[in-house]
């Protein structure tokens, strides 16, 4: 709030569709696990319009998978990659309207952008890496980490801030966009904007699913 008052802050580019792919596909083209980690936090961050702490924040008990038929899988034993939707619960946070929480839902699309084959791909992978050591997946444990296979131990590392930035920025750059127009935060107005202007979504369509206390949403879009 004090930063508010004492000058008016600088406002980010939110991150497009276009900027999103480009992102994407350069993560793919990686290949390598800890950039599909990357891949799907920023794929979660801008179709579920998430504040980069609620990224960080998330567990894996937080992800809710269902098939065609409606019916919810079992993230230990079954293919997950046949989720066609998926519910992701929010905690209680500053900006929640009830003060209790909330769920949100997105749908499979055919799409290197699509957020529910993202998630199943990264949750099978940890699954795979829990079951080398005997293991059922710990759900209390952060939905976005990366795993070292490079060790015996298969050490984790839980993905952070920085590295998302570093990721957002880069790309920024490379699309000719000041990096200091874009944060994590571009992400969540992205995911706004474009749920405005492409979907056919209302303000209060928008302002419900990204979960917006008051009506500050309008100053993103």
């Amino acid at each position: 709030g004090l930063k508010r008052v004492r000058h008016s802050p600088q406002r980010k580019m939110p991150v497009s569709w276009a900027l999103l792919m480009y992102i994407v596909r350069q993560l793919l083209n990686d290949g390598s696990a800890r950039s599909l980690v990357i891949m799907v936090a920023i794929l979660v961050g801008w179709w579920f319009l998430c504040r980069i702490s609620e990224i960080i924040a998330f567990r894996i008990g937080n992800v809710k998978f269902y098939d065609a038929s409606g019916d919810k899988l079992d993230i230990d034993k079954d293919d997950l990659m046949t989720a066609v939707e998926v519910d992701l619960i929010f905690g209680v946070t500053k900006n929640d309207v009830d003060g209790d929480g909330a769920i949100r839902t997105h749908s499979k699309v055919l799409s290197i952008l699509c957020v529910v084959s993202g998630l199943a791909k990264m949750v099978t992978y940890r699954r795979d890496q829990a079951a080398k050591k005997s293991m059922n997946l710990d759900l209390m444990s952060p939905l976005f980490k990366f795993v070292d296979d490079s060790k015996d131990s298969g050490s984790e590392k839980q993905l952070t801030r920085n590295t998302i930035v570093r990721v957002l920025k880069a790309a920024a750059s490379a699309a000719g966009i000041p990096e200091a127009k874009i944060s994590c935060h571009s992400l969540r107005s992205g995911g706004a904007v474009a749920m405005l202007s492409v979907s056919g979504s209302s303000y209060s369509d928008v302002r419900l699913f990204g979960r917006w206390r008051s009506d500050c949403a309008r100053i993103y879009l």
